[in-house]
């Protein structure tokens, strides 16, 4: 977190105020510009990047389903606060915690639970 944090930060930081000078003295439009960037530098860093070895498993659908429906409802309940929307996300993130145990190749990785440095980086991403 160390690294790519401080560069998330940094960006999160400086791309607003690089935005607003660009859009007040040149135009907003110019703003759209930004990501060709990126799509032109992208074949050039793919030359730098070593080749991965590819892993063969299963796409967990069913995984990401619970977790995207628990998110979701989490979101319903935060606006309308109907206790429906959060039994129904609570239950969801239940039934995906029990299936990311039991699958072979799950969509999170149970053990980031116990990575401590994995949780408190997320946890305070999640605070701020």
């Amino acid at each position: 977190f160390g690294l790519i944090g401080s560069i998330v930060a940094m960006g999160e930081g400086v791309g607003p105020a690089i935005g607003g000078m660009i859009a007040h003295y040149i135009h907003w439009s110019y703003l759209l510009l930004i990501p060709m960037i990126t799509i032109i530098t992208v074949p050039f860093l793919m030359k730098l990047l070593k080749k991965e070895v590819r892993i063969k498993g299963h796409f967990d659908i069913k995984g990401i389903i619970l977790m995207s429906v628990g998110i979701v409802f989490f979101m319903l309940f935060t606006t309308s606060y109907s206790i429906s929307f959060l039994i129904v996300s609570v239950l969801s993130f239940l039934i995906f915690v029990k299936h990311i145990r039991k699958v072979t190749d799950p969509f999170v990785d149970p053990g980031l639970g116990k990575n401590i440095p994995f949780m408190i980086g997320f946890l305070c991403g999640g605070i701020i």
